[in-house]
């Protein structure tokens, strides 16, 4: 396992070399490269003005929370999304690696982190993504879409907490979380 040294300036150094920065605004982050690294793991291009405007929007109401490993060689991306009737819902909106860090435990450093800043999480993916086998070993449950014509067809995973007092989440958030999520417009063109 790695070592981690925590510093006063939210970064978090683990042997592994890899830095993690942690951020709550876009503004703290370099976007012109956070927007190559999404590109470059989702191997699409990133309908970029559409996409950041939901961030910031979500943002304002502290909603976002971008944990970057090493020099934007991963990243995962989380927002809060309003659900009827609960607090807001982590959901997991990107998680990316690029080509030339796979294989080198970028992957496992950032769920690592994922998990330590959300205790219980939500997500969606394409229902023919490759990276699907790795979702279904890390996740609590999952549910898939119900088949519409021409739309597209997603899995919706979760992950919940077994440590005791810590946030799990309930069969109606997990329904509301989905019901949201279908509601995402897809970030890549």
């Amino acid at each position: 396992t790695a070592d981690v040294v925590e510093a006063p300036t939210q970064f978090t150094l683990l042997r592994h070399g890899f830095q993690i920065q942690r951020h709550k605004k876009l503004d703290t982050c370099n976007v012109p490269r956070l927007r190559s690294l999404l590109e470059s793991s989702f191997k699409r291009t990133l309908d970029a003005g559409q996409y950041f405007e939901r961030l910031r929007q979500l943002q304002s109401a502290g909603g976002v929370e971008i944990i970057v490993a090493g020099d934007y060689q991963g990243a995962v991306i989380v927002t809060h999304e309003a659900v009827a009737g609960a607090e807001s819902l982590p959901y997991l909106d990107k998680f990316a690696v690029l080509p030339s860090a796979q294989g080198t435990g970028m992957a496992d450093i950032l769920w690592a982190q994922l998990r330590r800043t959300c205790p219980s999480c939500m997500w969606r993916s394409r229902n023919d993504n490759g990276v699907n086998k790795w979702y279904f070993d890390r996740s609590s449950g999952h549910v898939r879409a119900p088949a519409q014509p021409g739309a597209t067809q997603w899995v919706f995973f979760w992950y919940q907490s077994s440590v005791p007092g810590q946030r799990t989440l309930t069969v109606d958030e997990i329904q509301s979380g989905i019901a949201v999520s279908q509601k995402i417009a897809p970030s890549f063109v």
